[in-house]
């Protein structure tokens, strides 16, 4: 409770501070991309050689400036696949020593291009909420920190009736499933907070960053803390990428033991010993040929437990990327690229390929 009231005092102090009254500017731009592609993959029972829906995007940009105050409504409309694919909404008070962000449709803080497998492969991350960024542009750095909440989670008994045989059916031995009961997952009344932070430095042609981020959300895939390490060079024509990333989870684990009809279900909460930390790392090159077109190499690794989400099987996760684009027009590029996967849990690594005709504007 008394860090909601310090970080409503913050936001109400940031607003009294920054009033004043000037008139709002209003900028509105257009853009969008168009994809025609033909697939192609190596796993099994899957089709090659196909038309493909590539993305037909629209995207909207609303920006509105009002003295020291900026207002930013970008919406994405994913024409593809009929319906909004994204928007991005914040409003910013630019100060003289920071940038005040506030996210009324949610804010994150992932760790760089750190993934495997889990979580449908998206990367090592704090949930989307409602939330506020904080940015110290500095000579030599730039400092960041992110900070939004949530309802809480709680753990507790639900039942499941297999074959839909209530407990009066179990009594009376109308049914051949017993009832059993299994630890999951409940809004409670508490406010969890999550949050991340991270410094940047450059220092031309090379660029440094090391981050963290804090999920407090025990129903989270990525329940845990995480942190992570970034550097670039960049000098044409080339553009090298290095990140690294490790992310801890919490190891408290339910199960609920019990017959949910006759005497009821019990929770018991438990240190689950089989969970451990895992690292990931990532690679890119690009270079750019200039009339020639432009290439992209990318390798994308992640141990067992970061691949898994926390647990110790299987085998590590791996990508590779392969992309060369060449213009046809101003607007207009041709790209092939290639991508090798390895889920790590057993099977044939595949191989997925794309001839992609992208229009943007």
């Amino acid at each position: 409770m008394k860090k909601g009231l310090i970080g409503a005092i913050l936001a109400a102090f940031v607003l009294v501070f920054a009033s004043g009254a000037m008139a709002t500017d209003v900028d509105f731009t257009q853009s969008g991309t168009i994809e025609f592609k033909i697939t192609g993959t190596s796993a099994e029972g899957a089709c090659s050689g196909l038309f493909g829906a590539g993305d037909v995007l629209v995207d909207l940009h609303f920006v509105a400036t009002c003295g020291s105050w900026e207002l930013n409504v970008s919406p994405e409309l994913d024409i593809g696949g009929g319906a909004m694919a994204e928007c991005d909404a914040y409003i910013t008070y630019h100060g003289s020593m920071f940038d005040f962000t506030m996210y009324p449709t949610g804010v994150d803080f992932a760790l760089y291009d750190i993934a495997g497998s889990a979580d449908d492969g998206d990367e090592v991350n704090i949930p989307s909420n409602p939330g506020i960024k904080v940015v110290f542009p500095l000579e030599m750095a730039t400092i960041t920190f992110v900070v939004n909440n949530q309802c809480g989670q709680e753990a507790y008994c639900n039942s499941v009736y297999d074959c839909y045989c209530d407990c009066y059916g179990y009594y009376y031995g109308e049914c051949d499933c017993d009832p059993y009961c299994y630890a999951d997952w409940k809004d409670s009344d508490s406010v969890i907070f999550n949050f991340g932070g991270s410094i940047d430095f450059a220092l031309d042609p090379m660029t440094f960053g090391i981050m963290f981020n804090s999920n407090a959300d025990k129903s989270d895939n990525w329940y845990g803390n995480a942190f992570g390490a970034k550097a670039s060079f960049a000098m044409d024509p080339l553009t090298f990428i290095v990140e690294y990333g490790s992310w801890t989870p919490d190891n408290t684990g339910y199960y609920c033991y019990g017959d949910p009809c006759y005497y009821g279900c019990e929770l018991v909460e438990y240190e689950d010993d089989d969970m451990c930390a895992g690292t990931g790392y990532y690679v890119e090159m690009d270079y750019d040929a200039g009339d020639m077109g432009s290439f992209v190499f990318s390798y994308n690794y992640a141990d067992t437990c970061l691949n898994t989400g926390g647990w110790d099987y299987g085998d590590p996760f791996s990508k590779l990327y392969f992309e060369y684009s060449y213009p046809l027009s101003e607007c207009v590029n041709l790209v092939f690229d290639v991508t090798n996967t390895n889920d790590g849990f057993g099977g044939d690594a595949v191989t997925d390929y794309e001839a992609v005709v992208s229009c943007s504007f």
